[in-house]
């Protein structure tokens, strides 16, 4: 088999399937009315000053967040899904999980400061709030950001893994590799990741349990 025949095969072994393709359009669908709906939702909160609450603030940065994951990480991961290939770069590759992370923390702690709301609504109506909304929506920000810098440094892209020298780009990988030659600088942001984790775990699990 020549090196034509062989990239050829690799292709037409990684190409996507029929029912990868209905998928794909399911996917599409799903993100056109995500963005809809959660740009609705910005829009209006946004636009009428009569909803401009502590709840209603919390709920726009939570459709914000959303967001984030349905124009800058669902494309790139349905593609990367049904062709077995990261056709991007390697900071591209970093700032899919980058904007990943931060999006599923911020919506934890979006969904924390919320159940706090209610909380205090429910069990003393009359107290004076003790927090500034847009300061909290701030600061959650920076926490996501921040537990969510550790792992993109530890992502890597890879060339397929074929048995002859030839060029292709079909089946390159964005993968973790925590044991890379500089793993000692990898080591420290892993124990830092998975430190982080473990606190915040511990703070929430102990805070409402």
């Amino acid at each position: 088999m020549s090196d034509e025949d062989y990239v050829d095969f690799i292709i037409d072994y990684l190409s996507p399937t029929l029912i990868e393709y209905v998928f794909v359009v399911i996917f599409l669908l799903l993100m056109v009315v995500g963005v809809i709906g959660n740009c609705l939702v910005i829009y209006v909160v946004l636009k009428n000053k009569n909803m401009w609450s502590s709840m209603n603030f919390f709920l726009t940065n939570l459709a914000f967040s959303d967001l984030l994951v349905l124009i800058f990480c669902l494309p790139p991961t349905v593609i990367n899904d049904i062709t077995k290939t990261f056709w991007f770069s390697a900071t591209f590759c970093k700032s899919i999980l980058f904007f990943q992370n931060t999006s599923v923390y911020v919506s934890v702690l979006t969904l924390i400061c919320i159940s706090i709301e209610r909380w205090k609504a429910v069990s003393n109506p009359l107290a004076i709030p003790v927090w500034r909304t847009h300061h909290v929506i701030i600061l959650v920000w920076i926490l996501a950001g921040l537990l969510s810098m550790p792992e993109p440094f530890t992502l890597t892209l890879y060339p397929p893994p074929i048995e002859r020298n030839v060029t292709i780009i079909w089946g390159t990988r964005c993968q973790e590799n925590w044991r890379a030659p500089i793993a000692k600088s990898q080591k420290s942001d892993e124990n830092a990741y998975y430190g982080s984790v473990n606190i915040w775990y511990k703070l929430f699990t102990g805070a409402f349990t």
